[in-house]
């Protein structure tokens, strides 16, 4: 593997977390719509971590000359997985005060569309987490969607 993959896929995950950032606006926002606002701290904690982490990601820029082979879109295929949910299960740790593993798994659990749930009390929920929780499912809805989509004529 070159080490322009490596800063290709390091660029293309900072993109994903400069994106993962920026929705987590969503949730914030229905905060403050529900005047909810002790929860709001914990979300834009997590979204400051995700959007600087992102941003160091894809400081140096995009490699003018880097192609993936397929054994490097299998790494960032899983790095994106990984990663995505590593940034993700951050408001589920500030909010409900769960174990980091815990958040993981149902970060994981919404991003695979799995539907398991180790998350007890949801009626009571922070608004803001439900509506995180609903995103990163309809996220993962979207993209295998539109998977499907692109590849139904090979």
């Amino acid at each position: 593997m070159s080490l322009a993959a490596i800063r290709l896929i390091g660029f293309i995950l900072g993109i994903f977390l400069i994106t993962l950032a920026i929705s987590m606006a969503i949730p914030m926002i229905t905060l403050v719509a529900y005047e909810r606002s002790d929860d709001l701290s914990a979300f834009l904690w997590s979204s400051l971590i995700t959007f600087i982490c992102g941003l160091l990601l894809i400081v140096r820029g995009r490699p003018d000359a880097a192609q993936l082979r397929p054994r490097d879109m299998y790494l960032l295929t899983t790095g994106s997985w990984v990663v995505v949910c590593t940034f993700a299960a951050l408001p589920m740790v500030f909010i409900s005060h769960i174990s980091y593993t815990d958040a993981f798994f149902e970060t994981m659990s919404g991003i695979t569309t799995t539907g398991s749930t180790v998350l007890t009390g949801l009626d009571s929920a922070s608004p803001g987490l439900l509506i995180w929780r609903s995103m990163l499912w309809e996220v993962s809805v979207l993209s295998a969607w539109l998977w499907r989509s692109f590849h139904c004529c090979e």
